[in-house]
């Protein structure tokens, strides 16, 4: 016999939803990763220092950074195939890749305004509806959960002493039939046809034979 217990509830994740989102954004990522991989080539073989070493600085930690958003979506989806992609950890990576997305649209901006240049623009842009819409997925998905763990929701548990409790049949038997019936009905110690008769007094004078006891009563 096994008991249940109450268990956080997994949403159920849309494939058609998550996978052309990720497999997108894995190949912006590989894209992304290895332009900037040139990047860090070309300034190495700059003949300004000064200007190799600031830009070598920002190539290199924009690149780590690409490649850890790299490495969520591909966290995510072994987690999704395998069944324990789960809405905390899901939201929690969607949110801090979705913050350097938007810290990137906003630095993207602020060049554009200061050189006027917009070149890559489109691709940023891009790539933060992607991060952003699933992040949104992934609050819904979290709220749906966390609304269901409060209604509660039951899933079989392992019985920890390991003994096959047997399964309920009704009441015990000393619990059976004990409801008061009269001796009468029965035939108890009074009998089965008879009903207690006087044998003395005015209720003998009235009633100067024993009653019968009623068809209804045998």
């Amino acid at each position: 016999m096994t008991y249940t217990t109450m268990a956080a509830p997994t949403p159920n994740w849309k494939k058609r939803i998550l996978l052309p989102i990720w497999i997108i954004r894995i190949c912006a990522m590989v894209f992304l990763i290895a332009a900037f991989s040139w990047a860090v080539w070309a300034v190495q073989n700059s003949n300004d220092l000064a200007d190799l070493e600031l830009n070598m600085a920002v190539v290199v930690v924009y690149l780590i950074i690409l490649v850890l958003v790299l490495l969520g979506d591909v966290a995510q989806m072994i987690l999704f195939f395998i069944h324990r992609l789960t809405p905390l950890p899901f939201l929690v990576i969607n949110a801090l890749q979705t913050a350097f997305w938007t810290g990137d649209a906003i630095m993207q901006f602020v060049y554009i305004g200061r050189s006027g240049n917009g070149a890559g623009i489109g691709l940023n842009i891009f790539l933060f509806i992607l991060y952003v819409s699933l992040l949104i997925y992934a609050i819904i998905g979290f709220n749906r959960s966390r609304k269901q763990r409060k209604l509660g929701q039951y899933v079989p548990a392992h019985n920890p002493t390991g003994d096959e409790l047997p399964d309920y049949n009704g009441p015990a038997v000393s619990s059976q039939h004990t409801a008061y019936q009269s001796p009468m009905h029965t035939g108890g110690d009074l009998g089965e046809h008879s009903i207690p008769h006087p044998n003395h007094g005015a209720a003998n004078d009235y009633y100067p034979d024993a009653p019968t006891k009623p068809a209804a009563m045998a």
